[in-house]
């Protein structure tokens, strides 16, 4: 009997159909991109010097971690701007899931967005407080005895210090300074100013007790939203940033016995949700679906006089608050679910050696756009000041802080839509190989029984 060299046996058939399979999958495998994921941020933490595009372009001195920053945005020469604290930082903050028109779950991925604050220590202002309410009397005219930071020259002045080791914590402290500062007229002027800032970014692992899961359905023309909470608990990257400054006024000349100083400040929010850029089983992730689910970042906080103001990114109009006091010494930023950032400070400020009350008086909020920001998102903004007593050398020291959670979620996930196509497309590729070997090895067989 003559062996036909063409004639494959059933064993060899099957190794070259595995064979045939493995390779069209790694075809297809290789085509799909391997994107960087966000948890999957470097373990060190740097100190980066370097100018950054807020504003025309700002210095700036900011400890760094993967997506997440963290330090103080001072003028460069010939861009006269205020002092700023900033944060920005990069969190997952729910689990989506999609359900197509049949109820069956067919997409789920991490809500992902980011944060940016900032901070701007704008001027130091004399009033008359004639009530002796310590605060600000919109009705009124401030007295023209005004230090804005953005015209002072100060002098920076930096001191790096790293505590325990570059992987797990990081701090940095920097100061601005200057003395002789004009403010009414030639003749008169502030002895001395400064600001002291201490940044510190901390890593650790958490774990926390749940997480938002948020449900859509399409319901004809409509989408149909739910959030639950998944109790299970998550391991998880936490990153924990302080911002700490110091503010020290010394030689400031009042107009009457009765006069205060406001420290005004500007605090301005954002949050981007980044899965926007894909449409997840034709839905786009937007502020305006995701609304109702309170898993989105507001600005709150109480005053005296109302409680549970959240400011929202859809907040059009501007708020006013005449004569109303922060109850606490504490603001926010976060959701429904938990504080992604707390601005403290403490209620007692040093004047001439002795402990006195502070106040912090918000003055306006709503919404605006930075035009010369790094980006063109708009942005929440709280105006206020601190209410500081009369005296000759004043020394106060508030903080902000934040602390960042990314999850790594442990559950399994369903497959997502795209794989599912993926492997569709192996199947085919894998499907029409050993249809083609079947066909051959038929004919091969006749072939030998001929």
């Amino acid at each position: 009997m003559v062996h036909n060299p063409i004639l494959l046996t059933k064993r060899n058939f099957c190794v070259l159909s595995v064979i045939v399979i493995c390779m069209s999958s790694f075809i297809v495998a290789s085509t799909q991109g391997n994107p960087e994921s966000l948890s999957e941020q470097p373990s060190q933490i740097s100190i980066i010097q370097e100018e950054m595009p807020y504003f025309n372009g700002m210095n700036s001195i900011r400890a760094v971690i993967g997506n997440s920053s963290v330090g103080v945005l001072y003028p460069k020469i010939g861009n006269p701007q205020n002092l700023y604290l900033f944060t920005t930082f990069t969190q997952k903050i729910a689990t989506i899931e999609i359900y197509n028109r049949r109820g069956i779950l067919s997409y789920r991925t991490d809500l992902t967005v980011q944060n940016t604050i900032l901070m701007s220590l704008i001027s130091i202002t004399e009033f008359d407080d004639g009530d002796n309410n310590s605060l600000v009397d919109l009705l009124e005219p401030i007295q023209n005895h005004t230090i804005e930071f953005k015209k002072v020259q100060f002098l920076v002045k930096k001191q790096t210090e790293t505590s325990i080791d570059s992987e797990t914590e990081v701090s940095y402290k920097v100061s601005f300074e200057a003395s002789n500062i004009n403010y009414r007229s030639h003749f008169e002027t502030l002895e001395h100013l400064s600001f002291f800032f201490e940044l510190t970014l901390q890593k650790d692992r958490v774990t926390i007790p749940n997480i938002p899961i948020v449900s859509i359905y399409p319901r004809g023309d409509q989408l149909e939203i739910s959030n639950a909470i998944n109790s299970k608990a998550l391991e998880a990257i936490g990153l924990t940033s302080r911002l700490k400054f110091s503010c020290n006024i010394s030689g400031w000349d009042y107009q009457s016995p009765n006069s205060k100083l406001l420290l005004k400040v500007d605090t301005l929010a954002s949050e981007q949700i980044l899965n926007t850029q894909h449409k997840l089983s034709g839905i786009s992730l937007t502020r305006d679906i995701l609304k109702s689910t309170g898993i989105l970042g507001r600005v709150l906080f109480n005053t005296d006089q109302t409680a549970n103001i959240a400011l929202d990114h859809d907040e059009t109009n501007i708020r006013s608050y005449t004569n109303q006091k922060f109850t606490g010494t504490r603001f926010s930023f976060g959701n429904s679910f938990r504080e992604f950032l707390n601005f403290s400070w403490s209620p007692t400020v040093n004047v001439d050696g002795t402990t006195r009350s502070v106040v912090f008086q918000p003055l306006f909020s709503g919404q605006r756009s930075l035009v010369k920001s790094a980006t063109n998102t708009s942005f929440l903004y709280l105006t206020g000041g601190f209410i500081l007593p009369q005296g000759a050398d004043i020394y106060y020291d508030p903080e902000i802080k934040f602390v960042e959670i990314n999850p790594i979620f442990e559950f399994l996930q369903i497959p997502n839509r795209s794989i599912i196509q993926e492997n569709s497309i192996i199947i085919l590729i894998s499907g029409f190989f050993v249809g083609v070997l079947i066909i051959f090895r038929s004919r091969s067989t006749k072939n030998v029984a001929k």
